[in-house]
């Protein structure tokens, strides 16, 4: 049961009208059903939540198929964390503003940040690289860190210092599918100051590559067989629009600001953010195309070259390189 309502019984509509009640407790069911879908009242709905109640619904419904739905859990405790996540406010001030104690605000808090980051793994999927895609393509990911803010960890160590902005900060790598326009893999957090872009890159997410796969990347990952060289690519839109996902996942304020809790809870909140911006990505709030239906047959193929460009000098290089490795 939630909020009185079987698990089953619940809408998009149920978590809109939770929020609305929640922004303003003295609206009643009736005047919330007359405020409408408007700009400027989604606007204000994800001021407050940083999502809709439709991605919100979307992401209570992976909790209940995954199984990890408890029998206190109710709809209100979502919408609890989502605002959370998007405020990243001290306990004392989200819980007046809630209606809540802090003791149960951040129990539950808790509870679906962890429950939101176990079904992350059903939502972002790395094979999903492929939809879309042509025997000939080879590059089928845009790759990028993205620094985040924490506070000053103890003892201080100049491992965690970002230079992005000269401060302690984890990292956490993002691969994007060209294609698709969607968030196939996440890792991390590292510390920043003691992991760059290829070494993490080299650590995980280079050993997922098929043969003669290639990923597309900045300056930051040059250095490996498997990068395709910015100077190499002409589709420098490809990374701007990679640069979207960063800004989207910095849209909430606990991405943004400095990490105020424990270093080790930070991947479940980060978990929670990239499930959520998936979510959208693929259920109604796409990333610009990068590729025009005109141009995209040009597109592929500019990568192509670029590819075989790249693969060339590799071989220059190293005779003996398989092309593979």
């Amino acid at each position: 049961m939630s909020d009185g309502l079987p698990l089953y019984a619940l809408t998009p509509g149920t978590f809109d009208w939770l929020g609305w009640s929640i922004i303003d407790v003295s609206l009643s069911m009736e005047e919330i059903k007359r405020l409408g879908n408007t700009a400027d009242n989604q606007r204000i709905f994800l001021s407050f939540f940083g999502t809709t109640g439709t991605v919100l619904h979307t992401l209570w419904n992976e909790i209940g198929q995954a199984g990890l739905c408890r029998h206190d859990m109710q709809a209100k405790h979502i919408l609890w964390t989502a605002a959370f996540l998007k405020q990243y406010s001290t306990e004392a001030i989200l819980s007046v503003w809630l209606g809540t104690n802090r003791t149960t605000l951040r129990k539950w808090v808790w509870i679906m940040l962890d429950l939101v980051s176990r079904v992350k793994q059903d939502v972002i999927h790395w094979p999903n690289r492929f939809r879309g895609v042509s025997e000939d393509d080879k590059a089928l990911v845009t790759v990028d860190g993205v620094d985040i803010r924490i506070e000053e960890p103890q003892p201080f160590t100049e491992g965690w210092f970002s230079q992005k902005f000269k401060g302690p900060g984890v990292r956490y790598e993002v691969a994007l599918s060209i294609v698709g326009g969607e968030i196939v893999w996440t890792n991390g957090p590292f510390p920043c100051g003691m992991w760059n872009d290829l070494s993490i890159f080299r650590f995980g997410l280079k050993n997922k590559l098929m043969d003669g796969e290639v990923v597309v990347a900045d300056k930051g990952y040059i250095g490996d067989e498997r990068v395709l060289p910015p100077k190499y690519v002409t589709d420098k839109i490809l990374r701007a629009r990679h640069e979207t996902v960063n800004r989207r996942l910095k849209h909430w304020a606990c991405m943004r600001n400095a990490w105020r809790h424990d270093t080790d809870k930070h991947i479940l909140a980060f978990n929670a953010v990239a499930t959520i911006t998936q979510i959208e990505l693929v259920g109604g709030s796409p990333l610009f195309d990068p590729f025009p239906v005109v141009e995209r047959k040009l597109a592929r193929m500019r990568l192509r070259e670029a590819l075989g460009e790249h693969l060339d000098r590799v071989m220059e290089a190293d005779p003996n390189d398989s092309r593979t490795t």
